[in-house]
């Protein structure tokens, strides 16, 4: 399974490491993992990963390498944790002598480049832990605790149905590693009083579809009063989960020229509503733009709800 990722890793001096835009945990783990990991194991090459930065939350991961352009020239380019090209954060992949993607996504978009795409394993962070007890890498610490986070992120603690007994069965690898859950809990999941309006917001603008849909949508004056991005207030779509009654909810910000949605579902796919919008992501849990506010309405009534 892990054949060709290997022989072009081996092939390689120079590997850069490339998530999406917007990175979540499951993105952030499965670079700083993999990084570590081939680091690890082949000390002489030189392995960076590249990004716009990490949450102030995950700094134990460090900070992503700042390279110049003409490295990419002859290095391996690994896409991580997205099917579109076009959403990775740094678009001088394109200039790499090779690339190859490791992804649990759904494939949506031509990748021009190998690939090992999992649909089933519930994080990219998974497949790649996988891979390190599978061909018994040494696992680090930093490895450990990175891949640990973007599983848990990805499975919401583990609450997804793509959870399974090799989920934990990986998780108990990593822990044997030096990974304390509690440790990553108390980063990802910490509060502050500042969180309460944003809440509050979200409870008093709830609405509803009769079909069993729940939204919640942020127009740019309700960021601004919120000092909120557009990305950090559609990350708040799972305040509207397990409402019974609606097993479909999303949550709509707007910014100056778009409309970033995140859409959820118990148990139905909405991924495809996704795609046809230009965006994606998995068959419960996905997201894409619309032009304005104005679309809203008409995107409802493309949700299918049977």
């Amino acid at each position: 399974m892990f054949e060709s990722l290997i022989r072009h890793i081996e092939e390689f001096n120079t590997i850069i490491i490339i998530g999406h835009r917007f990175p979540d945990g499951d993105c952030y783990g499965s670079q700083v993992g993999l990084k570590e990991l081939i680091q690890t194991r082949y000390p002489r090459k030189q392995v960076f990963v590249v990004g716009t930065g990490f949450a102030p939350s995950l700094d134990v991961l460090g900070k992503p390498d700042q390279i110049d352009d003409h490295l990419f020239k002859d290095a391996l380019a690994i896409c991580v944790d997205t099917s579109d090209m076009d959403r990775l954060e740094d678009g001088r992949f394109r200039l790499a002598s090779k690339r190859f993607k490791i992804d649990h996504h759904i494939e949506s978009y031509p990748f021009g480049g190998e690939s090992l795409v999992l649909t089933h394993y519930i994080a990219t962070a998974e497949i790649i832990t996988r891979m390190a007890f599978q061909l018994n890498w040494k696992v680090n610490q930093k490895a450990a605790w990175a891949l640990a986070m973007g599983i848990i992120t990805d499975s919401n603690r583990f609450l997804y149905d793509l959870v399974t007994a090799q989920t934990f069965s990986l998780m108990e690898y990593l822990m044997k590693s030096g990974v304390q859950i509690q440790e990553i809990y108390d980063r990802l999941y910490q509060t502050s009083l500042t969180t309460f309006p944003i809440k509050e917001h979200i409870y008093a603008h709830v609405q509803t579809d009769p079909r069993g849909i729940l939204f919640c949508i942020f127009k740019r004056d309700d960021l601004f009063k919120l000092k909120l991005s557009p990305i950090q207030a559609v990350g708040y779509v799972n305040m509207l989960a397990n409402v019974k009654d609606y097993p479909i909810w999303f949550m709509a910000a707007e910014d100056a020229t778009q409309v970033h949605i995140e859409i959820r579902s118990s148990n139905l796919e909405v991924q495809s509503l996704a795609l046809s919008y230009g965006g994606g992501g998995h068959l419960k849990a996905s997201g894409f733009r619309l032009p304005s506010l104005d679309h809203i309405p008409t995107m409802i009534e493309q949700i299918k709800v049977k």
